[in-house]
């Protein structure tokens, strides 16, 4: 398994299969309960966007509507969902905007969405 940090504040990780071979997209929730979309291709794992964990399941069959490939992967980690872009383009011209961190993940973790604009700035996005 590979991991990914998440922007928590608290060091926390999501873990994926090492067998990606296309780009896709993919969610997890920290032990802080703030949900994330993950996005994986050659150059590795980013953190696209933080929210609610039943936002992100939203984003992830609107991904599967418009013709993104829910594939899974299942090992002794357990099972593992995830959306393959339908060709590079359509990777490459993926976009999130924002962040959604609600409840008591924002009382507790309202950072979230500072670092995650930070991460993106630091990288020219």
């Amino acid at each position: 398994m590979r991991r990914v940090e998440v922007p928590c504040g608290r060091g926390h990780q999501l873990f994926y299969p090492k067998p990606i071979r296309k780009p896709c997209v993919f969610g997890g929730v920290c032990e802080c309960g703030i949900a994330f979309l993950v996005s994986v291709d050659r150059e590795g794992a980013r953190v696209r966007w933080s929210g609610s964990d039943r936002r992100v399941l939203e984003i992830l069959d609107a991904l599967e509507a418009e013709g993104w490939k829910a594939v899974t992967f299942e090992d002794r980690g357990g099972l593992f969902v995830s959306q393959t872009a339908p060709s590079a383009k359509a990777f490459s011209e993926l976009k999130f905007s924002g962040s959604e961190v609600v409840g008591e993940a924002e009382r507790e973790h309202g950072q979230v969405t500072t670092l995650l604009g930070e991460a993106e700035q630091r990288r020219g996005e």
